[in-house]
């Protein structure tokens, strides 16, 4: 599709459902367009289309590097309510999202701390605090967060980097996929400190961006995957 142009869909296929009868069909989870860019030291992310927790809309992601162990981020995304099945329920678009913050990356012990606070999803206010260590293939982290409608919260994320670690590169390509990601709340909360997801592989190990575009924080250790490209004749 061009450079860091991506078409991204993501299907839901109910196993068990624990969640009530709006999860129990096979639906669209995800479809949308991004583009990443930067402008100097400003990395940059649009994407607009379908996206989770049964939003439509846009969404801008923003990373600025200052230094080689410090970066502000931020997201901001203008969305409304989409429900496909079992009937079309569609909103119009009224819900301004938003996060605001800054990560320290310490290289030496590939250690990431990250605080973000904002306006969330549910249009509830608080903050997440995040620290995380990455090892090969394999990124765990801590976090205590606090929002105005649910108050304090804590837990545990983890994030594996799936095999085939070396893959070859087609024109089309079949694969699983990337990363198996798992959220872990003390208090199990379901509508505090939430943002939808745009990319369907977006975890906390790799950010928002590519590594070819962005090289901070775990894109500077070795790469998860190694690509090979093969051109079909």
């Amino acid at each position: 599709m061009g450079n860091h142009w991506q078409l991204a869909g993501n299907i839901q296929i109910p196993i068990v459902n624990q969640y009530g009868d709006a999860y129990k069909y096979v639906q669209l989870n995800m479809f949308n367009i991004s583009k990443e860019f930067h402008i100097k030291s400003l990395y940059l992310k649009g994407s607009a289309g379908i996206f989770s927790q049964f939003r439509y809309g846009v969404d801008l992601k923003a990373f600025l590097p200052l230094c080689n162990w410090f970066a502000f981020e931020g997201q901001a995304g203008w969305t409304g309510m989409m429900i496909l099945i079992p009937d079309w329920h569609v909103e119009k678009m009224n819900n301004f999202a938003w996060i605001v913050g800054g990560d320290i990356y310490l290289s030496q012990w590939n250690t990431q701390f990250r605080g973000v606070a904002g306006r969330y999803l549910y249009e509830d206010y608080g903050f997440e605090v995040e620290a995380m260590r990455h090892f090969n293939h394999t990124t765990i982290s801590v976090y205590v967060r606090w929002s105005n409608r649910e108050a304090y919260d804590g837990g545990f994320k983890l994030v594996i980097m799936l095999p085939p670690y070396h893959r070859t590169h087609r024109t089309v390509n079949f694969r699983p996929a990337s990363n198996w990601r798992l959220t872990y709340s003390t208090m199990a909360r379901s509508y505090a400190n939430v943002m939808y997801r745009t990319d369907p592989e977006e975890n906390i190990r790799d950010g928002w961006f590519s590594r070819d575009l962005l090289q901070w924080g775990s894109h500077t250790m070795e790469p998860d995957f190694i690509i090979k490209e093969k051109k079909i004749e």
